[in-house]
């Protein structure tokens, strides 16, 4: 597990993804960040702890690539990242409802196979994707452990016992899981 205060979970998911698809992909090679042009507050900071984590690995070329809202914009956008970087080595996926499309348009072209394909759990294809070995590595939240420690210190507030609650956050935990892992 890895624990982090709230305000920077998100950049620090970033980090750790960053520290997975080095593990596996090695320290050179060509990554496609693929992100809704309106990207999320907490998209961007993963989208920035992954963009800092990179400074350090000069051979790591990262394209970051709009793939707008709707299905058929992201598999557009697939076949865009596809036709002008040959040499891709790995797709990063901001956000999670966009994968399958993605992984089709991909398939439609070659094998998922040679690719490194990430993403975050925030949709309920994560799972499934990841027990179909689809994808590589996703990062994993604690969503049970977040939704006790909001009720738990909304109750100390309504009490008056933490006044005010914390502006930087609460630990919470997060981690890699990666596609050999079993699944909680």
């Amino acid at each position: 597990m890895y624990s982090v205060f709230f305000f920077f979970y998100h950049y620090a998911a970033g980090e750790l993804l960053m520290e997975q698809l080095l593990d596996d992909m090695g320290d050179s090679g060509e990554i496609v960040l693929l992100g809704d042009g309106n990207l999320e507050y907490s998209e961007r900071l993963r989208l920035n702890g992954m963009e800092e984590s990179l400074k350090q690995y000069p051979e790591i070329r990262s394209i970051y690539i709009e793939s707008g809202s709707s299905d058929e914009e992201a598999a557009a956008a697939a076949q865009s990242a596809l036709n002008q970087h040959p040499n891709v080595d790995a797709f990063i996926l901001l956000d999670i409802r966009q994968a399958r499309v993605v992984m089709q348009e991909i398939s439609s072209r070659t094998e998922l196979e040679p690719f490194f394909l990430y993403s975050f759990d925030d949709g309920s294809d994560a799972s499934e994707l990841l027990t179909e070995g689809k994808l590589d590595a996703i990062i994993e939240q604690s969503p049970k452990e977040m939704g006790a420690k909001s009720v738990e210190m909304m109750m100390k507030w309504l009490r008056n016992e933490v006044v005010p609650l914390d502006s930087a956050g609460y630990v919470t935990d997060i981690r890699i899981v990666e596609g050999k892992d079993e699944l909680p």
